[in-house]
């Protein structure tokens, strides 16, 4: 079967790579140099979480995706991934989602501790627990080197007999167009995230917003490892330690203006980075004020389809919709960021139902 992947971000690199393993003739398509800013899949680090709530397939979906980065790693001889464990700040009063997690990991044979306040002070120099009712600690949870990773992908796909094409692609039917010169194939999957709009205004509908993560100055005993990377499910807010000497992160799921995916300035929004500190302040309080070393910014947007009818992965997050009048062409969108660790199993589930 030919296949023509357009995107080679997380989940157009995994597919690529998926389905030139199983021996078909995959081309990928990429507008730009792998690792640029423009990019979501370009940050430094993506947490690897496998908890979700009372979600047992996107649980098991991490954790599948956890064992394809590790073989990943293994066959690429890259360091893709830094087991940290996870750590998740449940408030007292309203912790649901934390429980439902660990009932959810039990069941699922998947590690998990449930630490008392004063138990988890081991887990950072210095913590704020005093309005918690417990923390969450996976302990194979960590992070994923987010460049480092979606460049293996590329490449081990590439050894794996698929072919990359630079250029900017744009749909022609069920044919797609680089520059002028026309490509087809048995299946073709436009995996472009938050690009996916501009290319089908008829099928897909979202406003790209900005939102951007914050890295401050922190020594000692700030690195990932041995501080776990870290969340607040119901703050809608994560970070993790210095990894490599990147800097302590902070990203916080705050609203933001409208942003333009090619010539958006990529400079931190008023009021995103005093909202992270005040987050800070109130659970890290040593390095609230520390020198912000990096940040980085992110686009997302909610991809809605009304035209035909999707396939949803990942709780709806990840949406595969058939073209209705082209039947071998596929979108395959996401464009929230939640996707990065689970892209490996997707891939898989993708290539079974395509296949």
């Amino acid at each position: 079967m030919t296949v023509v992947i357009v995107g080679a971000g997380v989940l157009g690199a995994a597919l690529a790579q998926t389905f030139a393993r199983l021996g078909h003739d995959v081309t990928l398509v990429e507008q730009y140099e792998l690792g640029d800013p423009r990019a979501a899949s370009s940050a430094r680090s993506r947490i690897l979480r496998i908890a979700h709530g009372a979600d047992v397939a996107d649980t098991r979906s991490a954790w599948r995706s956890r064992e394809l980065w590790r073989e990943l790693e293994c066959g690429t001889g890259t360091r893709l991934f830094t087991e940290t464990g996870m750590a998740w700040f449940a408030p007292a009063g309203d912790s649901h989602w934390e429980r439902e997690s660990v009932r959810v990991l039990g069941d699922e044979g998947i590690p998990v501790e449930l630490l008392a306040p004063r138990d988890a002070l081991r887990l950072f120099p210095r913590l704020r627990v005093d309005d918690l009712d417990h923390v969450l600690l996976e302990p194979h949870g960590g992070l994923l080197h987010a460049r480092e990773a979606t460049h293996a992908l590329v490449q081990d796909a590439l050894t794996s007999g698929a072919r990359l094409l630079r250029g900017q692609a744009t749909p022609d039917e069920e044919r797609v167009s680089i520059d002028g010169r026309y490509i087809e194939a048995d299946r073709v999957v436009w995996a472009c995230g938050a690009w996916t709009p501009r290319l089908f205004p008829a099928l897909v509908s979202g406003t790209v917003i900005q939102q951007d993560v914050f890295y401050v100055e922190a020594s000692g005993g700030w690195s990932s490892p041995p501080v776990p990377a870290w969340g607040e499910a119901r703050r809608a807010v994560t970070g993790a330690g210095s990894l490599v000497g990147s800097g302590f992160k902070v990203g916080i799921d705050a609203p933001g203006p409208p942003f333009d995916l090619d010539g958006g300035a990529r400079t931190p929004v008023a009021g995103h980075e005093a909202h992270a500190r005040a987050y800070l302040r109130g659970r890290f309080p040593d390095i609230a004020d520390a020198r912000l070393v990096h940040t980085e910014t992110c686009q997302t947007v909610a991809l809605e389809t009304g035209l035909t009818e999707p396939t949803a992965l990942l709780g709806g997050e990840v949406r595969l919709v058939q073209h209705p009048e082209h039947s071998d062409v596929w979108l395959l969108g996401d464009g929230s960021g939640h996707a990065f660790k689970h892209a490996p199993a997707i891939a898989e589930e993708v290539a079974r139902l395509l296949g």
